[in-house]
């Protein structure tokens, strides 16, 4: 899988667990295609559709003075992914709209004010949560370009109002909401050039210095592993490792030791699976 790189819109399932809402009113994405859509999928992957989301009109008819169909149909759970500590930040909800029986936006155009009452309902109904400075409008591949050019040019009418709308077919919400495994571990120690330093040091005939060198490397591991940094450890002593293994059949000198540093580095890796 290519990886993303916009780690600001990455799926948060906690944010909806988290979030002081009935658990009746949390579904995944599928259950709302399902509700009004007759279950069609409508292209979108099924990492979207089994994504955990609040159901807006759920909670709405469970406040004390319901404005039925006066809400956004959900609000998904994101944050901001770090993808060297793999941890999230500034978690959020996303509210979202599905309009995927639309036609034509024209029908949409003359009741915009509408659009804009759920809007400012939905971010009412959840004012004590982070919410998202965007809202999305879902439409089908042959309306969503439609709706695009309308909320642009209503985006020129009023920044305040529509600035902040985004219109999306299927394919382009399946790219914006982002999951961890589409951001591999960003590594802090740069490896990538491990091979041709091993080399470098067996065409010098300099063994000394490779002991050296990987001593060096063997340590650095030692400390992330201390400081609970195992993802780096991994990437070192795996890294390492495969280096060491590799160049094996070359080493003419101290290969018992440079063999014991091969199994070190393996050791340390071992723990830091061990340890997750």
């Amino acid at each position: 899988m290519e990886k993303k790189t916009d780690t600001e819109y990455v799926y948060n399932k906690s944010v909806v667990d988290a979030a002081g809402i009935k658990d009746c009113f949390k579904h995944s994405f599928l259950y709302f295609l399902k509700k009004d859509y007759e279950g069609k999928f409508y292209g979108f992957s099924d990492r979207v559709l089994a994504t955990y989301c609040v159901d807006m009109d759920e909670l709405e008819t469970d406040s004390p003075f319901p404005q039925n169909d006066n809400t956004m149909d959900l609000a998904i759970g994101i944050g901001r992914f770090d993808d060297t500590e793999r941890v999230f930040s500034n978690k959020r909800l996303l509210p979202v709209e599905l309009k995927l029986k639309c036609e034509s936006f024209r029908s949409l155009h003359k009741d915009r004010e509408r659009l804009i009452g759920k809007d400012v309902h939905t971010r009412d109904l959840l004012k004590e949560h982070n919410v998202d400075s965007k809202s999305i409008f879902l439409f089908t591949k042959e309306v969503a370009p439609e709706a695009l050019r309308y909320f642009i040019q209503w985006k020129r009418e009023s920044k305040v109002r529509f600035g902040h709308w985004k219109a999306m077919d299927s394919e382009q919400y399946n790219e914006f909401i982002g999951f961890e495994e589409d951001f591999p571990y960003r590594p802090l120690t740069n490896l990538e050039d491990i091979d041709n330093i091993l080399d470098s040091f067996i065409d010098d005939g300099d063994y000394e210095g490779m002991i050296d060198w990987l001593y060096g490397l063997k340590e650095k591991a030692e400390s992330f592993l201390q400081r609970y940094k195992l993802p780096e450890v991994k990437h070192i002593s795996t890294t390492a490792a495969e280096a060491i293994a590799r160049i094996m059949p070359k080493v003419a000198c101290e290969k018992d030791y440079i063999a014991l540093q091969l199994e070190e580095f393996r050791k340390i890796e071992e723990l830091s699976l061990n340890n997750r």
